[in-house]
């Protein structure tokens, strides 16, 4: 749709709106990132049912040969959400969990390159605004749910997230919130820094532990990994020199005359620009995932891991400010 074409948003900022202006901001997050072993196999199929069934760009996940499908759980605990733009509308907390899939895409044309991008493909959020504003304007498959954030340093450690589930999809089947996600350790959370860091030794230890899982030898600037670890040099060398880390969504709205369409449908590219690292740090890696079971929410096989319960492979935590960037339309 060109500019021109475009009707000027009929704003409700001062009669309940609850869509933010982008860019968004969230100051002071403190975000705790699990990575995971999945399926690709799986997870391609999934890409393939959302994004590549948008015909105008193609999308494949980006997997490590012996390994499958590293894929990423964060949760985030934001002291401020507030709209850029529009500060005299105050801010809000924000608390998140998402899980996130590594792509590689590009347009259908061939003219262009594969690219690097991150698809999150389940988030789950506490407040109205944080799901609509990230629905409306960006297209992320967000939900209303509760979030669980350990907030002491001793005994046990759970990070949570609750959602509307239903145990079996049919008629007389009652959803009802229950938890869905649960990264648990027996330790004390202040046992499991293993040392602090800026964000390059931080990602540098990332890329070395993915090289392992590959049994690859990384080099930052390397152009004779594989492939695959190449994609993941190009993306930690992105963070490093530009500090953004690339998305992607499928933005769209449901016909109101017929439900098999929509009335809009995008592919979103959009950035989040990190505009500075309070604190970070990897932690120790004795965290399990436990996964609820339901129909409405297929995790496990969507995502192709091991179980309702699986290992946690590395743990990394980190406060910042960042901010999500206006997208643009992927043709």
């Amino acid at each position: 749709m060109e500019p021109s074409s475009k009707s000027r948003y009929v704003s409700r900022a001062t009669h309940g709106e609850q869509v933010g202006l982008q860019p968004g901001v969230v100051m002071g997050a403190k975000t705790w990132t699990f990575l995971l072993q999945g399926d690709a196999v799986a997870a391609q199929k999934l890409v393939d049912q959302q994004l590549n069934a948008v015909e105008k760009v193609s999308f494949r996940v980006l997997s490590l040969p012996g390994f499958g499908c590293p894929l990423f759980l964060s949760f985030l605990d934001g002291e401020k959400l507030f709209s850029k733009d529009a500060p005299e509308m105050g801010f809000s907390a924000d608390q998140e969990c998402s899980f996130w899939i590594p792509l590689l895409y590009r347009n259908n044309d061939g003219f262009l390159g594969w690219e690097f991008a991150f698809w999150m493909p389940y988030v789950i959020v506490d407040t109205a605004v944080a799901m609509a504003t990230g629905y409306e304007v960006w297209g992320f498959f967000k939900e209303i749910g509760k979030i669980h954030i350990p907030r002491g340093t001793q005994g046990p450690t759970n990070w949570g997230a609750d959602a509307m589930l239903f145990q079996s999809l049919n008629p007389e089947t009652k959803g009802d919130v229950e938890r869905l996600v649960t990264v648990s350790k027996e330790s004390d959370l202040r046992q499991s820094q293993k040392g602090r860091f800026s964000l390059r030794p931080m990602l540098s230890l990332f890329l070395r532990k993915l090289a392992r899982l590959a049994k690859t030898r990384p080099v930052f600037g390397d152009n004779t990994a594989s492939p695959p670890l190449e994609s993941w040099i190009t993306f930690v060398n992105l963070i490093l020199k530009g500090k953004q880390v690339p998305l992607v969504n499928l933005k769209q709205f449901r016909d109101v005359e017929d439900p098999d369409l929509a009335c809009y449908q995008a592919l979103i590219h959009s950035t989040i620009t990190i505009q500075k690292v309070h604190q970070s740090y990897v932690m120790k890696d004795d965290f399990t995932l436990s996964i609820g079971r339901a129909a409405s929410h297929p995790i496990v096989h969507d995502l192709g891991l091991k179980g309702q319960q699986s290992n946690v492979i590395a743990a990394f935590y980190s406060k910042m400010d960042f901010e999500v960037d206006p997208g643009r339309e992927l043709k």
